[in-house]
């Protein structure tokens, strides 16, 4: 799967930095706090890394792709660590986590312990936004894993020390596929 974003890493950047995520990121922003840490997990373009930046959050990010992470400095003007999920660790916590797009390439199966470790670099009572294409089976393209959720089977992957506060569908935000939707979640991790 880094493979593909590695070797279309440009293609991927343009195709995505100008989506307007504006919408879903007020609503996730009304529950952090104003200048709070945020950590962007699966940047990809560094889109919504800059978009925080610009509006005076703290921000850190990283992603799996290297090439993707060259891009994303550039375009930020931030470190972007090269990590998966799982490996990344911070000596600090995070007010919130953003990982739009990203979750959905983790298998079904590492799904609740990839969440479970995100947690772990939430303070109390923080919270993770996460977002799925919508659909009940999993598919592949290009090489790459796409973890479909809905309303009904992304709860099933949720740890105990997390709680849904908001849960929507949404229109695709690129414009590339006006038939995809997504579904949208803001998690709590208990205090």
């Amino acid at each position: 799967m880094t493979q593909f974003y590695n070797q279309n890493s440009n293609h991927y950047f343009k195709s995505t930095v100008n989506a307007d995520m504006s919408n879903v990121q007020e609503r996730f922003l009304a529950y952090i706090p104003k200048y709070g840490s945020i950590l962007d997990a699966g940047c990809g373009s560094g889109r919504d890394t800059k978009s925080f930046i610009d509006m005076g959050f703290k921000v850190t990010a990283f992603d799996a792709s290297k090439s993707l992470c060259l891009l994303a400095e550039n375009y930020t003007n931030i470190k972007v660590s090269h990590s998966t999920f799982i490996d990344f660790a911070s000596p600090t916590k995070f007010d919130c986590i953003w990982a739009c797009a990203s979750l959905l390439h983790v298998p079904r199966h590492d799904l609740l312990k990839t969440i479970e470790h995100l947690g772990r670099l939430l303070m109390p009572n923080g919270y993770l936004y996460c977002s799925f294409k919508l659909g009940e089976e999993d598919a592949e393209n290009d090489g790459r894993l796409f973890n479909n959720q809905t309303t009904d089977t992304f709860p099933r992957y949720l740890p105990n020390s997390f709680k849904v506060i908001e849960i929507w569908i949404s229109e695709d935000s690129t414009k590339l596929n006006r038939q995809q939707q997504w579904l949208n979640v803001i998690l709590k991790k208990s205090a």
